[in-house]
């Protein structure tokens, strides 16, 4: 039986945007280097984390908050994604800055969380904080009309203009959130500490949620993102933090987080985020290759789907030099 382990890191390789620069330093992660001498590559499957997580267990785009609210523990009923970020302005790069890259802490969380409680509250919601910059919307009592028309698509798509929902009183709810977001003293605290204030909240994530079938061999999962937890708590498998992760046979490891540095620009972060996943998943799982621990290694970039086996029949020497991310200007986003 095949001794198999799954790694989901969409925006591994990229692309960065905004950095406008034709070729990029080589990213700090030997083992993909070896790795991609070894790999046999394939395109596909695409997407952010939740839709990698969420074709692997067998379950449609739909259906997200609601495994996040089963990861969450909180009360089963209708329920949104509503996430804290940072969107770009008039004039702004076209940047995304979200969870790693806008970088929010709990306090902050709860005192923007107790902001907008009361205007929530006129409307028949109320926001719980499973993290700090992973939120939930749910009613109070009976489901309003207005939750099933505030979703719109995942934030890793976004871009100026945004999307607006077609529904009008949607549309002049997140409104009003976004100009009780900008007088906050929260934010106004944030940047004059050099950070990025919270412009808005968005809701997605909606719909019901197919039952879900753990991949083929993976019997846990490592993971902090909250889709990806619930899908694991529906399908029965244990789950524990990234930062707990033991490289191993049926193990299933996913993060967000190059992508996210990336949705935002930042090529520090994006490295830095790099780096560590260097030192805490991709060089224990090198070493669970050559041990014999696991026999098969797939990685999913979000882009590629990257088959490595503990013992390669040929070698791709044309690719033994460094890897580097793709990147695009600002103008061709």
């Amino acid at each position: 039986m095949s001794r198999r382990a799954i790694l989901l890191a969409p925006g591994l390789l990229g692309p960065l945007r905004g950095l406008g620069a034709p070729s990029l330093p080589p990213l700090p992660a030997p083992t993909l280097v070896r790795w991609r001498a070894r790999a046999r590559i394939r395109r596909g499957p695409t997407g952010d984390l939740a839709a990698l997580a969420g074709a692997l267990f067998g379950t449609s785009a739909a259906g997200q908050a609601v495994a996040a609210q089963h990861a969450a523990g909180a009360a089963r009923g209708p329920v949104l994604l509503a996430e804290p970020l940072h969107l770009p302005l008039v004039g702004e790069a076209p940047l995304v800055l979200r969870r790693q890259a806008l970088a929010l802490d709990a306090a902050a969380a709860g005192e923007l969380r107790d902001a907008l409680a009361d205007h929530l509250r006129a409307e028949g919601l109320c926001l719980t904080l499973p993290t700090s910059d992973q939120w939930l919307l749910q009613p109070i009592d009976q489901p309003p009309p207005l939750l099933q028309v505030l979703a719109g698509p995942s934030p890793t798509t976004l871009q100026a203009p945004l999307p607006w929902p077609p529904d009008a009183a949607a549309r002049r709810l997140l409104t009003e959130l976004q100009m009780l977001l900008h007088e906050l003293p929260a934010n106004q605290r944030r940047e004059a500490q050099g950070l990025a204030p919270v412009n808005t909240l968005w809701c997605y994530g909606a719909g019901p949620l197919d039952t879900p079938t753990g991949p083929r061999g993976i019997d846990r999962v490592c993971a902090d993102e909250l889709v990806v937890r619930g899908l694991a708590h529906a399908a029965a498998l244990p789950v524990t933090s990234l930062a707990d992760a033991e490289a191993g046979a049926g193990v299933l490891l996913a993060t967000d987080a190059p992508q996210n540095w990336a949705l935002a620009g930042d090529w520090g972060g994006y490295e830095a985020a790099v780096a560590a996943l260097e030192s805490t998943v991709l060089a224990p799982l090198e070493r669970a290759l050559q041990q014999g621990d696991i026999d098969r290694l797939e990685l999913y970039t979000g882009a590629d789907r990257w088959h490595i086996r503990r013992r390669a029949r040929w070698w791709r020497r044309r690719h033994d030099g460094p890897v580097r991310p793709k990147a695009w200007s600002v103008d061709d986003a």
